[in-house]
């Protein structure tokens, strides 16, 4: 299988995804590797990170703030790229996450029960072209 490699999209799209803090690159990376490429409707098959909509920005920076705000991510050190990854893939339910055995316990069961608390979240091409979540 070959390496996902995240598409920018443009250079300045490439400077703002650069400076989001590592938690938050890891989800957005998580996200984009979940929701593009050989999808079966095509849609966001070359979808990238410059296409995202401001209010999807928005949405992201509050999750991952919110997210990094509970007690169970305060109660350990993390590789954050790691864990804002496994935060895309267990709130969305995806076949790996925090539970999957890479987080020592208890903390992976608290990190688990902590991103199940927030809603499964989509991505979509709004009728402008630019990328938006719900």
């Amino acid at each position: 299988m070959p390496e996902f490699i995240l598409n920018h999209g443009t250079p300045q799209a490439s400077e703002q995804y650069c400076a989001l803090d590592p938690f938050t690159r890891g989800y957005v990376e998580a996200m984009f590797f979940t929701e593009t490429g050989d999808l079966e409707d095509g849609e966001l098959q070359h979808a990238n990170v410059a296409e995202l909509a401001p209010e999807s920005w928005e949405c992201i920076a509050k999750d991952c703030a919110a997210f990094q705000a509970t007690d169970a991510f305060k109660s350990q050190w993390f590789d954050y790229e790691h864990a804002g990854r496994d935060f895309w893939y267990t709130r969305n339910g995806h076949g790996c996450g925090f539970w999957d055995g890479d987080w020592s316990e208890p903390h992976a069961t608290a990190l688990t029960e902590a991103a199940r608390q927030f809603d499964f979240i989509d991505l979509y091409r709004g009728g402008d072209g630019l990328i938006y979540l719900y």
